[in-house]
């Protein structure tokens, strides 16, 4: 836990950059995507679950959960 602490305070713990950018002009050259903002449904959970059960996701995904309180 110290490691993540370490990485993470060099890296957010910065000084304020120069120069800063203006988001405002990059919306116009970016595409519309087009994203399914419906609620997830038990197949799309099924067909997740069978693809990494069955080794057919690209990577091995190791979910763990870890209670800090």
């Amino acid at each position: 836990m110290k490691r993540w602490q370490e990485h993470f305070a060099a890296v957010l713990n910065c000084p304020e950059p120069y120069v800063l950018h203006e988001f405002e002009n990059d919306t116009e050259d970016m595409p519309t995507l087009e994203v399914n903002m419906e609620a997830i449904t038990e197949t799309e959970v099924a067909r997740a679950q069978y693809s990494v059960s069955s080794r057919m996701a690209k990577q091995q995904v190791r979910i763990t959960f870890s209670q800090s309180c």
